[in-house]
């Protein structure tokens, strides 16, 4: 959330405070500002919290992805430590190694396409 947008909420939930105390600030006003930014507060906490924890699950997600990609699980342990530079070293080796299979396949489509009757080319 920007600044901008931070300011705006905070100043709704003053306000709405403030409107509970008919307009004014008082000492009790104020307790009720600080209500107000405590629950906003609050609130973020908890989004950022939930954030957090859907981050970890993608993380989670694409560590497992790469474990099953790599067939290096037996390099890492139930924890999830274990030698992760070795595994995203071999994942990384993996693209130029797919990249000439998809070139090959490409060639043999050609090759294929080439031996092809020319009726079936047409249709």
């Amino acid at each position: 959330m920007s600044e901008h947008e931070r300011k705006k909420r905070y100043g709704k939930a003053i306000w709405e405070a403030s409107r509970a105390d008919e307009g004014t600030i008082s000492a009790t006003g104020a307790d009720h500002v600080a209500s107000a930014v405590m629950v906003v507060a609050d609130e973020e906490q908890e989004t950022l919290r939930r954030g957090g924890h859907q981050l970890g699950r993608i993380v989670d997600r694409q560590c497992r992805d790469v474990l099953d990609a790599t067939g290096l699980h037996h390099l890492i342990n139930k924890d999830g430590d274990g030698d992760w530079a070795l595994v995203w070293e071999r994942l990384a080796e993996l693209r130029p190694r797919l990249e000439r299979a998809e070139t090959e396949i490409d060639m043999l489509r050609d090759q294929l396409a080439a031996l092809a009757p020319k009726d079936a080319q047409d249709a």
